[in-house]
């Protein structure tokens, strides 16, 4: 597969010179998990997702590539305690993946040192978000556990996307860029800042009143809990 990148795709990949724009998800699992099991469940999940065995080659239009991709990377390491994901977590945030030679996506799995019947493991899934976001790496985590609890997958469907050498997305400017008087569109973004990680939980009954609330007013919790971080980011 070689396709062009889309239009908000070559955005993204603008500001990826500039600023790590991972997707992290977490999964915390019951018990523990064979590494050589997750690395297998990863591979036939790589095979079902496009996108999941890309890079990114930037000669002429900057394109999506399927050739010469590895597999997916799994990093396993032994906790140190119970908050060692949150580390964890921040790190991935920080740590770019490699474009140009892929895959745009990578995995951490933390084990107990000594696997207890009633301890547990974290499986952590990163994505670049010139290919995926956060919702798309919950995808590819789902079907990471599906294939461990021995589901079947069928392949993914894949449609045509709309890019950049397609004149109807034109007009369609992002809003990341400026235009100067007299030359072309250059990115306006600070230097690559360090992210941090802040980790909040709601309680039951705070839970159970935003989504009433969101019910009541025909809108999803992701989309309230989005424009919440939004409000108090700004």
């Amino acid at each position: 597969m070689a396709r062009p990148l889309t239009t908000i795709e070559r955005s993204l990949l603008a500001m990826a010179g500039r600023i790590v724009m991972n997707m992290v998800v977490l999964a915390r699992c019951r018990g523990a998990l064979d590494p050589e099991r997750v690395e297998r469940a990863i591979r036939i999940v790589q095979r079902r997702h496009e996108l999941l065995r890309v890079r990114v080659v930037r000669e002429g239009v900057p394109k999506f590539s399927t050739s010469d991709v590895p597999p997916i990377a799994l990093r396993v390491i032994a906790r140190r305690d119970a908050d060692h994901w949150r580390e964890v977590v921040c790190s991935e945030l920080n740590e770019p993946l490699d474009i140009a030679s892929g895959p745009l996506v990578r995995f951490v799995l933390i084990v107990e040192p000594e696997p207890e019947p009633d301890g547990g493991c974290e499986l952590i899934c990163t994505t670049d978000h010139v290919a995926a976001d956060a919702r798309s790496g919950l995808f590819v985590l789902r079907d990471v556990l599906r294939v461990l609890a021995n589901q079947s997958l069928r392949p993914a469907p894949s449609g045509p996307r709309q890019s950049l050498s397609d004149p109807a997305s034109q007009p369609r400017v992002s809003r990341w860029f400026r235009r100067e008087p007299s030359g072309p569109a250059r990115l306006s973004l600070p230097s690559r800042p360090a992210i941090d990680f802040v980790h909040r939980r709601i309680d039951r009954p705070r839970t159970e009143s935003l989504v009433r609330a969101c019910r009541a007013r025909d809108v999803d919790v992701q989309s309230a809990l989005s424009i919440a971080s939004a409000q108090a980011l700004a």
